[in-house]
């Protein structure tokens, strides 16, 4: 039988560590969810800068709702009502576990968690827009889009879909933020970056964290979305090139993630030999930490 009581004896450890209330309530600042303070407050601080620019902020992978809550957050002295769409699967996966105790009630595996978000929410009910869909074959169709945050290239189909669905109702100006750019998992992310390096400039990076921002440059047609978006066909040089521009961007002490995903572009081709030659000649060159090496080994089979 599902638990509905709250694991208090987690949740005060949590609290513990994190330095924050040992109530349910929300502290002022810190949001239930798996992005840095560092990362809201960037949050915050583009939404705030854009309050007043013509579009709609769009957020993809919101979860609980951290990056929907900080971004609203930056909205409170605009002149003008910006509309943020959040969306979410909101189905609870076992990984989810792990937060046991922070949560209004225990989930069980594929239970909706939308009721939680919108709790979550609340505060800022009257700007934020939580849809559930699947962003697979979601068409989209709310209009320019002036910041648009994505947390949810977590594999390639994903990342083609929004590709397609969504970055072409990015308006020139807008706001790209990418916040799995420096993560291990996500090698299709800089591949789709580096082939549309004409149409974006790299703006800011925040530190520690997976997040970087970019200024779209002129407007990505539906056609050339669709090319950039195919990874079907992907060479070994264009991927070399690819996590190189990458590198290029951020700065030596956050490298390390960029060029882990350089190693896993090889395990999701199932090519574990050339990912597990890529990683010894990574590890002697001192390019990847010990976290991501270890990250890695989890999808290696030797």
């Amino acid at each position: 039988m599902k638990n509905i009581i709250p694991n208090r004896v987690s949740y005060a450890f949590h609290c513990l560590i994190k330095g924050i209330p040992t109530s349910r309530k929300e502290s002022a600042d810190w949001y239930l969810g798996m992005t840095t303070k560092q990362e809201q407050a960037f949050y915050r601080t583009c939404s705030e800068q854009y309050k007043d620019i013509k579009g709609v902020i769009v957020d993809l992978g919101c979860w609980m709702g951290s990056t929907s809550f900080s971004l609203a957050e930056g909205l409170k002295a605009s002149a003008k009502p910006t509309k943020i769409y959040a969306y979410d699967l909101f189905r609870w996966e076992t990984w989810m576990d792990q937060f046991d105790g922070m949560t209004a009630c225990d989930y069980l595996p594929g239970e909706s968690f939308l009721p939680e978000a919108r709790r979550r929410m609340q505060k800022h009910k009257d700007c934020v827009e939580l849809i559930q869909a699947d962003l697979l074959g979601y068409q989209y169709g709310r209009g320019p889009i002036k910041i648009l945050l994505v947390d949810a290239m977590k594999t390639a189909a994903l990342s083609e879909s929004i590709c397609i669905r969504f970055f072409t109702n990015l308006q020139p100006g807008g706001l790209l933020i990418h916040q799995d750019f420096k993560h291990y998992f996500t090698p299709w992310i800089h591949i789709i970056q580096f082939r549309l390096r004409k149409q974006f400039r790299f703006t800011h990076e925040v530190q520690q964290s997976g997040t970087v921002a970019f200024e779209l440059l002129e407007r990505i047609e539906s056609s050339e979305a669709e090319q950039v978006a195919n990874l079907e066909q992907v060479s070994d040089a264009e991927v070399e090139e690819a996590i190189q521009y990458s590198l290029g961007m951020v700065s030596n002490d956050e490298r390390s993630p960029i060029a882990a995903a350089h190693v896993m572009h090889f395990v999701h081709a199932h090519r574990h030999a050339d990912a597990h030659r890529l990683l010894v000649s990574s590890l002697r060159k001192r390019l990847i930490s010990d976290e991501d090496h270890k990250q890695i080994l989890k999808h290696l089979d030797f």
